[in-house]
C-alpha cells in the first residue's frame, strides 16, 4: 500500500464518517422552540462542526490503520493489474 492509496482511504473514510456523525445530537430550531427570523425552522441551533470534524478525523485514522494492517497481513489479497 503506497502513500497515495493510504491518502485515498483516509479521505474517503473521513467524508463517510463525517456524514454519519453530522446528524448526531443536532436539534432544529423548531424542536427547540426558538426560531430566528429569516432562518429555516429546520436549521440547527448548535451544529458542533469542529467537534464532529475531530471525531471524523479520529475515526478515519482508525479505519486507515485497519486497512493498512489488513493489507500488510495479506488476509485480503489485493489484485495486481496485468499491464
Amino acid at each position: 500500500m503506497n502513500w497515495f492509496s493510504i491518502l485515498v482511504v483516509f479521505v474517503i473514510a473521513w467524508w463517510m464518517i463525517l456524514f454519519v456523525v453530522l446528524p448526531i445530537g443536532v436539534q432544529s430550531q423548531s424542536e427547540a422552540g426558538r426560531t430566528e427570523e429569516g432562518t429555516e425552522p429546520g436549521a440547527p441551533v448548535q451544529h458542533n462542526l469542529p467537534k464532529k470534524a475531530k471525531w471524523a478525523t479520529l475515526g478515519a485514522i482508525i479505519v486507515t490503520v485497519l486497512a493498512y494492517l489488513i493489507n500488510l497481513s495479506g488476509i485480503i489479497p489485493v489484485p495486481q493489474p496485468q499491464w
